[in-house]
């Protein structure tokens, strides 16, 4: 039949390319790079190749052409059909990747008659690519070079040529192949040239998601071998911008959208440390982003946003930033499915984030919020449970702190035998112990202060004291082991009178303020301590002195910068309180401080019913206003106060007065 085809044509009607496997995957070439495209070659003898159009591979693993090619035989009668990988979409540098071959001759495509038939290529790792085509007969043409395509390599492209951008992708994955290899000192140079192609190939070139995604690949390998933060963060942004370029059913999505591609990015982003900049909140508002309803580190995204907002708060002190932590915290979970590993933390999280909002808005319905996500948590932490004495203990707190609301000493009983029970989970040696001691003292010590039994003091004492042998002079928070073992002692001596417990206590306070910088949140608290050393010592000696320091010690605590509102006003309420008991003229100044405060702190928020609920939660200071109005005659009508009184301050007053 060889010479009865001499010198015809026969017209090659190519309907699609199926690769088919045993499971669903993405299509890898041989050198393991993402091709952009998929195209088949038609050889004839050795000079003459037909190419196809560059398709992309759907997620069924299928590319459908319906178009038609006539080739002439004038040259041979055998013919080989290759699949290629393209890594461009639009113009192409080179013929791209070969896949597999199958070779046959005409006369063996012209026995199939004219119905389409598959050419059954030679699988490759369980996978098998098939070619569905029709062949018959076409008029010879003389003129049918135009349909040829003769292979050529640019070895150099310069600026301003069009295959400049395919030059430099294929380049810097060579070099980024060579990375991976080990050989590392190419990574910078390798990602300018990946951003190079980038740049010539702007949003909406066929090329551009690729593009995208060739950088993050390369960005996420030096993360991975260097912890570069920036280029995981550069990742996300990216693979932001990347996805809704992707249609569902392409391959690069398919790849883009997987575990090692966007996947990899959240769990890194979301192994990144807390930061409150707006730079870091953006960040994890962009993962979150990237994780759809279901996703599996959606519950994690969320989580790590919460932090990061709540994080600000605690630098700032807006409290908006608190009150949408802890919204997200609920999200989260409510998100939480039974059984994640990550469940108890997500509702510790929660509830600490709900303690900190009682503390600066005075809000019981928070702290009953969180008193049984604690409990939850507590449940899902057996005994061998790691975190179990951490949630012990803050369960205990919160216990404490609705004791100091509502007077229940049942809560005040409980929180004790939760103390008792998280201390005997960290012996001696044991790196949470200290904690541990600190938290049962500080509730024998709020019991002692309810019931007096002196027993109760007397085991808060020999605990900070444990404390204090246990951990070495540099120990980070020796200062706060000071400050309380200070207060216990002055409860001591008021109870005693025996002067050398009020002077160690004094000593202490002293030592703790030694050892901190001017600026340490912490002084604050060493301020009040010592405050109430220097009134203990005065309530019961009378040394007129001692209240200058009482006074003196309010002042500083009060007017300490690293303190939010809400604990600097309290410290000057009680200021007013002691100012006024003991008719010490610092009253006026006390006064004055507090309705400055009191203005700065309402004014945080942004609405008027925000500043009503933030006036709300200082119920001892609703009766100012008209303290301060009916010990005014008692000042000069010059003074500060009186001035303040009746004008800037009297806004204050009415939420206060509300």
């Amino acid at each position: 039949m060889t010479s009865s085809l001499q010198g015809q044509s026969i017209r090659l009607e190519r309907e699609s390319l199926h690769i088919s496997s045993a499971e669903r995957m993405n299509l890898e070439v041989p050198s393991g790079r993402i091709p952009a495209g998929i195209y088949v070659s038609i050889k004839l003898g050795e000079t003459r190749r037909w190419r196809s159009a560059i398709r992309i591979l759907s997620s069924n693993q299928s590319v459908m052409w319906s178009d038609t090619v006539t080739l002439s035989s004038h040259t041979s009668f055998e013919l080989s059909f290759e699949i290629r990988a393209s890594f461009e979409l639009g113009r192409m540098l080179g013929h791209g990747e070969f896949i597999r071959k199958f070779e046959t001759s005409w006369n063996e495509l012209l026995d199939h008659g004219d119905g389409p038939f598959d050419l059954l290529f030679p699988p490759f790792d369980d996978i098998c690519p098939s070619l569905t085509i029709k062949v018959a007969f076409a008029p010879t043409c003389e003129h049918d070079d135009s349909a040829l395509l003769v292979d050529w390599v640019v070895a150099q492209c310069l600026v301003g040529h069009p295959d400049r951008a395919a030059a430099l992708t294929n380049l810097a994955r060579a070099r980024l192949e060579g990375y991976i290899r080990e050989d590392r000192q190419d990574i910078d140079c390798t990602i300018s040239l990946f951003r190079e192609a980038l740049a010539l190939r702007p949003q909406g070139h066929p090329d551009h998601p690729l593009s995208l995604y060739l950088l993050t690949e390369a960005l996420t390998w030096r993360h991975n071998n260097q912890d570069t933060t920036a280029d995981i963060c550069e990742s996300a942004q990216i693979y932001h911008e990347l996805l809704p370029l992707c249609p569902e059913d392409t391959n690069i999505r398919s790849i883009a959208a997987g575990e090692d591609g966007v996947g990899y990015v959240i769990r890194e982003c979301n192994d990144l440390p807390t930061d409150a900049s707006d730079e870091g909140i953006h960040l994890r508002r962009t993962v979150l982003e990237l994780c759809p309803l279901g996703h599996e580190d959606l519950p994690t995204a969320l989580h790590e946003l919460a932090r990061a907002v709540e994080a600000r708060f605690q630098q700032c002190g807006t409290i908006d930033d608190l009150d949408e932590s802890i919204q997200i915290g609920r999200g989260v979970v409510r998100l939480c499915p039974e059984g994640h590993p990550r469940c108890d933390t997500y509702l510790n999280d929660l509830a600490v984030s709900l303690g900190f909002r009682f503390r600066y808005q005075g809000n019981s319905h928070d702290l009953c919020e969180a008193i049984p996500l604690y409990e939850d948590a507590l449940r899902l932490c057996p005994v061998e449970h790691e975190f179990r004495g951490a949630l012990l203990g803050n369960l205990g707190n919160v216990l404490r702190t609705r004791f100091n609301q509502h007077d229940d000493i049942r809560d005040l009983d409980r929180a004790i035998s939760l103390h008792r029970e998280a201390l005997t989970l960290c012996p001696p040696g044991n790196p949470d112990r200290n904690t541990m001691l600190h938290n049962l003292a500080l509730a024998l010590d709020t019991r002692y202060d309810e019931l007096l039994v002196g027993d109760d003091l007397n085991e808060a004492i020999n605990m900070y004291r444990e404390s204090l042998r246990v951990k070495q002079t540099d120990y980070s928070e020796r200062h706060l082991t000071l400050s309380n073992l200070s207060s216990v002692l002055c409860s001591r001596f008021m109870q005693t009178q025996k002067n050398e417990d009020v002077e160690e206590a004094i000593g202490l306070c002293n030592e703790a303020l030694a050892a901190l910088p001017s600026l340490h949140p912490d002084r604050y608290f060493s301020y009040h301590r010592l405050q109430e050393a220097y009134l203990s010592r005065y309530q019961i000696l009378h040394n007129p002195d001692d209240l200058s320091l009482v006074v003196e010690n309010f002042r500083l605590a009060s007017r300490h910068p690293t303190q939010g509102f809400p604990e600097r006003i309290l410290t000057a309420l009680d200021w007013v309180e002691q100012a006024e008991d003991y008719e010490h003229e610092s009253a006026l100044e006390a006064y004055q401080l507090c309705l400055d405060l009191f203005d700065n702190h309402v004014m945080t928020r942004s609405s008027i019913i925000s500043r009503r609920e933030a006036a709300a939660a200082f119920r001892p200071a609703r009766t100012l206003p008209s303290r301060a109005v009916a010990n005014s005659g008692h000042w000069p009508l010059d003074s500060k106060l009186h001035m303040k009184t009746s004008s800037s301050h009297i806004q204050s007053m009415r939420y206060i007065a509300l």
